[in-house]
């Protein structure tokens, strides 16, 4: 049986240097590499350009929220053939096993295996980090895996949500209700710098925050911890 065809998926906007730190750590293997730039202001367009020609560049005139990032890169990952999309932040660090490992845990029946913050003081960590095959709960959606099978069952991500909030919860909790299992692997270890697009670039995300919440709960008639825990279960 012949290895999966994977798109990794990356949405940016600015933050050059986490972005190309993540592309030096990706393994090597039969996956196309997408980025899809949010109206970058800062040299990323040129980076990618001269460095980066590989990579499938696609841009945005204006910014997106991260549900509708991610939907654009999920519909043009399977319309252009990929068997598997790996969406992922562009501020987290792989290591070798990352990918591989997600892959085992799909092909073992996890509809929806997500990487595992490793935690530690900087990425250096995983250098000595070593997983245990199991998995945990909730997921984690700075890095996930997913086929067209399973969006077409859940369906898209929720773009009423803004900037990037409790729209991967919303999609979890959607997919809990169909049978659709999401999970953290052990293995599949990253590091997270967390939030940095928002933190670096000024984004006054306190008001989205709130808003998202707000709606979250008038959609899902809970509260955004209470659906987390829910889906942990």
């Amino acid at each position: 049986m012949s290895e999966p065809k994977v798109a990794i998926c990356v949405p940016v906007l600015n933050c050059l240097r986490y972005t190309a730190e993540f592309f030096a750590t990706l393994p090597t293997g039969n996956h196309e590499e997408i980025l899809l730039d949010n109206a970058s202001t800062d040299t990323t367009q040129t980076f990618f350009a001269r460095e980066m020609a590989s990579v499938t560049y696609l841009r945005n005139p204006h910014p997106k929220c991260v549900a509708a990032s991610w939907n654009q890169l999920i519909a043009h990952a399977f319309n252009h053939g990929a068997d598997l999309a790996f969406v992922a932040n562009n501020d987290i660090v792989m290591t070798p096993q990352t990918l591989p490992s997600l892959l085992r845990w799909h092909a073992s029946g996890l509809e929806v295996p997500t990487v595992f913050h490793a935690g530690g003081a900087s990425s250096a960590v995983l250098k000595v980090y070593v997983g245990k095959p199991v998995i945990v709960k909730p997921p984690d959606f700075c890095g996930f895996l997913v086929s067209k099978a399973t969006m077409e069952r859940v369906g898209p991500f929720d773009e009423a949500f803004e900037i990037g909030y409790c729209e991967d919860i919303d999609w979890a909790l959607r997919a809990k209700k169909v049978g659709c299992v999401s999970a953290s692997c052990l293995d599949a270890p990253v590091f997270h710098y967390g939030s940095r697009t928002i933190m670096e670039g000024g984004v006054d995300n306190g008001p989205a925050f709130i808003r998202n919440a707000e709606y979250f709960q008038r959609k899902n008639g809970m509260h955004y911890e209470d659906a987390r825990r829910l889906i942990s279960l």
